[in-house]
């Protein structure tokens, strides 16, 4: 995918083109939607939609591809019982263990001021 096809996405179609390219490209898009957001370009708490609203869209396209796994591993002779619930735990650690390391930093520099940054580095 090329940058300025994100973009124009974006910038037309706001946070719900947050929500759906995180699905399908989850860096970039929040990189970029991070951007904008400290801009606020989303409206009031932009920091906060776009974190919600990628958050989202990563833990539905993880479910959505554990349930497409699911069903073609069952078209085989002995499929694997396999319960939904480690695969939920384990996203429920790393989501928890990211916002733990990532968030404070990001609020930070989504907060600050750029030229201000820019003078001390």
């Amino acid at each position: 995918m090329h940058l300025d096809f994100l973009n124009d996405l974006l910038f037309q179609y706001g946070l719900y083109a947050v929500f759906i390219l995180v699905m399908l490209e989850g860096d970039i898009t929040l990189l970029l939607a991070g951007v904008l957001a400290h801009s606020a370009f989303f409206g009031p708490y932009s920091f906060a939609q776009v974190l919600i609203w990628g958050t989202v869209g990563g833990c539905l396209s993880d479910n959505i591809a554990y349930f497409a796994g699911r069903a073609y591993l069952n078209v085989f002779v002995d499929p694997i019982a396999l319960t939904p619930w480690p695969f939920i735990a384990g996203l429920v650690v790393s989501v928890s263990i990211s916002w733990l390391a990532v968030a404070s930093q990001t609020w930070r520099a989504a907060t600050a001021a750029p030229m201000k940054t820019i003078r001390y580095e």
